[in-house]
């Protein structure tokens, strides 16, 4: 029974999650990844009972296995189990049977009241936990009273209103550390990015120093935690401390303190309100020097990674942002050179590359038992190549710019890439209107091929017209096109899909939605629809085909992951002189949920009609260059601050015939549209078909 962090696919994957095989597998490596302890299988994770009065039981085909692979990357599953399942001594016989199986505890929940039955209910199962050494999380739960003094094996209780009630504020978490954290271990099941409105992203990490239990419960997806740019900070965290030491604070208003765990120790401040030039002196530091790696808020959304080499000595002084955090991890530095990279060493140290083209720079670390494995991206022209902190380029327009990588450790081991930029020769499909609806969260159009096209998403909603579109004005009289969308929802804020217009602000949106589980959902608006929803019951990455037919009068909307693309999901009367168009489209309900959704192969009457053009298809072109050529990422870049506005939506008029030029300049992440090179003569004649 050892204290450790867990990951929890929840609040990402929700109840479907549970009983997916390869979810499950993809937690499992993300806390072996991180160094984490547990993984907590939640409500789901067993089928559906057959026996009155119990709601699960027994175990799906592949849990053993599952079982076997965690135990063989050191990590163990928490099993949640409703309180009401474990009432009587002959229910918890269970337990004895799931630590048979190699689970290492129990996530019981839904407590939900004070009566004394509930409170012996509580001691039963931590009295039968502890004989099998299976650890306890308690959710839907009263606050502790020190009980885990008595039973050390109870490491977290809920008890608090944290992410699972829509996230937590930090006006309220400002008293829990002073009070409510020190009864007993508190889950407050901190997200990487805030749910409240408010928070920042320096609070989500702060969190996580400042309350404590004996199992920190990680609730963001496994993409998040790996492509974080403090992903350090969260990989090996702490679940037991072996020192606190009270920094600075005010009950209500802010808190600062520092704990221990061996030779390492991590600080965090949070406050309610904004506070500038705060010290924070290192005198708990041990001797010898520190690498200090710090986390403090660039803006509301987005953290800044920063390190130096210091000792007890010294102080450092930051600010706060309104509900705002500051999170320092101190890495003991050995004079052998261990934990820190002695070099870096990329894949490529010159790349030629085209305007638009999305891609990840590649490179290894070398050196000897490597901790310190955070790295940071310069570019020396952003206005020529941008660069993510996850090592995402965007080149924006000719030229030449060197993109350096560095170790926060020791910025003096670095290395350097020359990126070569050469002008996009494509244009656009005027066939095609891009609609951009806001500059900060705009359009983003990415091609691996000219039949295949990439949408960001943007903080609107189809019924209000104000989401990023992709439109194509439809024929009059009988027609069927059909196109496909490759991704899927990765959360419940965002959305994409298809929306066929109908005139007099009508329309039917076919969209791949996450609510509990992975769905197609058809919607209506100002025609007889009801909400239809078609669950997936396979592998959420696969794709699915929509097909919008009219015929004689009847146009039906075709789809779905059910019945192999075939199912029909609405059917309206139009006439055949209506003007109909039909948009691929991209939304969130949270501008900080921002996601790209591909959709390919569109065709109208089983004619493809390509996204793009390439005007110069010469044998000179870098994209022909197999050596240097990148793949397209399917990876999201924040847009750039210095990057210029995106281009206007093209419009029609009188040169409607004429390919409208895709304007270099205006490609930026998140913002531009680009395209590759795919099946060029294929569709240019396919355009002149069309003409």
């Amino acid at each position: 029974m050892v204290p450790g962090v867990t990951a929890w696919m929840w609040l990402s994957e929700g109840y479907q999650g549970q009983r997916t095989e390869a979810t499950i597998r993809k937690y499992i490596d993300l806390a072996a990844e991180m160094g984490w302890k547990y993984l907590i299988l939640d409500e789901g994770w067993q089928p559906n009972s057959s026996v009155p009065g119990k709601r699960y039981d027994g175990y799906f085909p592949y849990f053993d296995e599952l079982v076997e692979y965690a135990d063989s990357k050191g990590v163990g599953f928490i099993a949640w189990v409703l309180n009401a399942d474990l009432d009587t001594p002959e229910e918890l016989d269970i337990l004895n049977e799931w630590a048979a199986k190699g689970i290492k505890g129990i996530k019981a929940d839904f407590f939900d009241n004070e009566s004394q039955e509930t409170i012996d209910n509580y001691k039963r199962i931590y009295e039968r936990c502890a004989e099998l050494k299976l650890v306890v999380n308690c959710h839907g739960a009263n606050k502790p009273t020190g009980e885990r003094r008595t039973y050390p094996n109870v490491f977290n209780r809920e008890a608090v209103n944290g992410e699972e009630y829509g996230g937590f504020w930090v006006d309220a978490a400002m008293y829990w550390a002073y009070a409510r954290n020190v009864v007993g271990p508190i889950d407050i099941t901190p997200r990487l990015y805030p749910t409240a409105s408010g928070n920042t992203v320096g609070v989500q990490l702060a969190c996580n120093i400042i309350f404590e239990s004996g199992m920190p419960c990680m609730a963001s997806g496994a993409d998040d935690y790996l492509n974080f740019n403090a992903k350090l900070f969260y990989k090996n965290l702490p679940a037991a401390w072996d020192d606190i030491h009270f920094i600075d604070g005010s009950v209500g208003s802010w808190v600062s303190l520092a704990r221990r765990s061996g030779d390492n120790w991590y600080a965090a401040s949070m406050s309610v309100v904004k506070k500038t030039n705060l010290q924070m002196k290192l005198d708990f530091l041990g001797e010898g020097k520190y690498y200090a790696i710090i986390y403090k808020d660039a803006d509301s959304k987005t953290v800044e990674v920063e390190s130096k080499l210091v000792t007890s000595a010294d102080t450092l002084t930051y600010d706060l942002l309104a509900r705002g955090g500051y999170s320092v991890k101190f890495i003991k530095a050995n004079n052998d050179g261990k934990y820190i990279p002695s070099a870096i060493v990329p894949d490529k140290t010159e790349i030629n590359t085209i305007v638009g083209i999305r891609q990840t720079l590649n490179y290894k670390l070398e050196g000897t038992d490597i901790l310190f494995d955070t790295v940071k991206f310069t570019s020396s022209d952003s206005e020529v190549v941008s660069v993510s902190q996850n090592g995402d380029i965007l080149p924006l327009k000719s030229g030449k710019a060197t993109i350096t990588i560095a170790s926060l450790a020791d910025e003096k081991i670095c290395t350097k890439i020359e990126i070569n930029v050469s002008a996009s020769p494509f244009v656009q499909n005027n066939l095609f209107t891009l609609k951009a609806q806001q500059n900060s969260n705009a359009l983003s159009f990415v091609l691996d091929d000219v039949n295949k096209v990439q949408l960001l998403t943007s903080l609107g909603s189809i019924k209000d017209g104000d989401v990023n579109e992709l439109v194509y004005n439809l024929p009059k009289g009988n027609f069927k096109v059909k196109v496909s969308i490759d991704d899927y929802a990765q959360n419940t804020s965002v959305g994409g899909g298809v929306v066929i217009h109908l005139g007099e602000d009508k329309y039917i949106a076919v969209q791949r939605t996450y609510t509990d589980q992975y769905a197609i959902t058809c919607i209506g608006q100002g025609v007889k629809t009801e909400e239809i929803k078609d669950f997936l019951a396979g592998d959420k990455n696969k794709p699915y085909t929509v097909t919008v037919e009219l015929k004689d009068g009847e146009l039906k909307v075709i789809g779905g992951f059910t019945d192999n693309n075939t199912r029909t999901f609405a059917t309206v009367k139009v006439a055949d002189s209506a003007d109909l168009s039909v948009g691929l489209f991209a939304n969130t309900s949270s501008d900080e949920e921002v996601q790209a959704y591909t959709f390919s192969n569109f065709t109208i009457d089983d004619q493809v009609v390509p996204f793009a053009i390439n005007t110069d298809p010469t044998p000179e072109d870098p994209s022909k260059e197999e050596s240097d050529q990148p793949s397209v990422s399917s990876k999201v870049e924040e847009p750039s601050d210095s990057a210029p506005a995106p281009a206007s939506s093209p419009d029609k008029g009188e040169n409607d015939d004429e390919p409208k030029e895709f304007p270099t300049g205006a490609v930026v992440a998140g913002v531009a549209a680009v395209l590759v090179i795919a099946g060029i003569a294929v569709a240019l004649v396919l355009m002149k078909k069309k003409k």
